[in-house]
């Protein structure tokens, strides 16, 4: 990783919420040499704020979510335990609480859906998950996946961008 610089006062002036997630995303991007590293990597990087992270994992989230849903994200996209606690606590640090309950919600549906492919399912296996019940209001996978679309668009890019607004200046110091 290039050396973390801090982001530019031209991002934080634009008002729309999701071009200031994006901007930050493709600014930490360019520091991988625009190689999405595993987290691990991205974690321990040297001088990155907490809350640069938090819009990085956010923005992967957002990404797959957005077109796929909450159930394909963790049976198909999130094969990292780690990955998948430091999503977790980014949602809840975002106040993405309608989030954080369908991701809660879809655990142990997901983790039950990837015991049928063996040794062939991506799903992250830890004990982290065992806190995951299922949730009789959202009894199912695909009641999940709609209601995660919208909410992973719009709604997470305007959470995100106030929590990085609250950040900035963390984000443009290094």
């Amino acid at each position: 990783m290039k050396k973390y610089t801090p982001i530019s006062d031209t991002v934080f002036d634009q008002p729309d919420d999701h071009f200031l997630f994006e901007s930050i995303f493709y600014h930490l991007l360019k520091k991988f040499d625009n190689l999405y590293p595993p987290i691990e990597v991205f974690e321990t990087a040297s001088g990155m704020p907490e809350c640069a992270k938090v819009a990085w994992c956010l923005w992967q989230f957002a990404a797959e979510v957005s077109g796929n849903g909450i159930p394909d994200y963790l049976l198909n996209h999130c094969p990292e335990i780690k990955q998948l606690i430091f999503t977790h606590h980014a949602l809840k640090l975002v106040l993405a609480d309608e989030l954080v309950v369908l991701l809660e919600a879809a655990i142990p549906l997901a983790r039950e859906a990837s015991i049928e492919y063996g040794e062939f399912s991506d799903f992250p296996k830890d004990a982290w998950l065992d806190q995951f019940q299922v949730n009789l209001v959202w009894p199912d996978l695909e009641m999940i996946s709609q209601p995660s679309w919208a909410l992973s668009a719009a709604p997470l890019s305007s959470l995100v961008g106030t929590y990085l607004r609250a950040h900035r200046a963390a984000l443009q110091n290094a």
